[in-house]
């Protein structure tokens, strides 16, 4: 018995299936909206939270020309140039600063700090090392010399180099007395065209620094 093959013709499969849903015009819109308020959000929040240093008062102008002496005579220097201010301590220093002084320069600053427990040696070090930190191919000199009737030793030391791709200079006079080590420290980092004005004049006063 043999099976009833009979020819067939295939059947046409060419089905109309509908395609995946398309994203309708009012989303994109919507995403739009979305996008923008974000944005606004963000420069909004931006704007309001702007955060503005405090400002900081004048205790003493310093006159060209002048000799600057603290309040007890324990400390002076030579003011050389405009623009010098004393301010209150803890700005660039800390809250035992003794006097802190701001220069014609956001970047241009002088602090005097007193050391009763350090020696001469460990304030120059310490100083060094952290020029050598702040400044990029930097280099340091130094030099000593005895002053006063007590002969008080006094360190000299200039560190130049480079910091956010403008030259910088940390110029220090440490004087070691029988009462401590005092230090004058001098910052500077500005553009090649003040540099090259206001270093001179930094370096007179810290190099004039005097703690009889």
């Amino acid at each position: 018995m043999q099976a009833d093959v009979r020819d067939t013709e295939p059947l046409d499969m060419d089905l109309d299936l509908p395609g995946p849903p398309k994203p309708r015009a009012s989303y994109w819109v919507v995403g739009w909206i979305i996008l923008l308020v974000l944005v606004a959000l963000i420069v909004w929040v931006l704007h309001s939270t702007d955060i503005e240093l405090p400002t900081v008062d004048s205790l003493e102008t310093l006159d060209p020309g002048t000799t600057f002496t603290g309040d007890h005579g324990e400390v002076r220097f030579p003011v050389a140039g405009e623009g010098w201010e004393r301010i209150q301590p803890g700005v660039f220093g800390d809250e035992d600063t003794a006097y802190e002084f701001r220069g014609p320069h956001e970047s241009a600053h002088i602090v005097i700090n007193d050391f009763p427990d350090n020696t001469l040696d460990e304030v120059v070090a310490w100083r060094k090392s952290m020029a050598h930190d702040d400044m990029h191919q930097s280099a340091c000199e130094e030099h000593r010399t005895l002053a006063g009737r007590a002969l008080s030793v006094v360190s000299h030391y200039t560190c130049w180099g480079r910091s956010a791709g403008e030259p910088a200079v940390w110029a220090g006079t440490v004087v070691e007395t029988g009462q401590g080590v005092h230090e004058m420290l001098g910052y500077l980092n500005t553009p090649e065209g003040s540099f090259g004005r206001l270093e001179p004049e930094m370096r007179v006063m810290v190099g004039g620094f005097e703690a009889p």
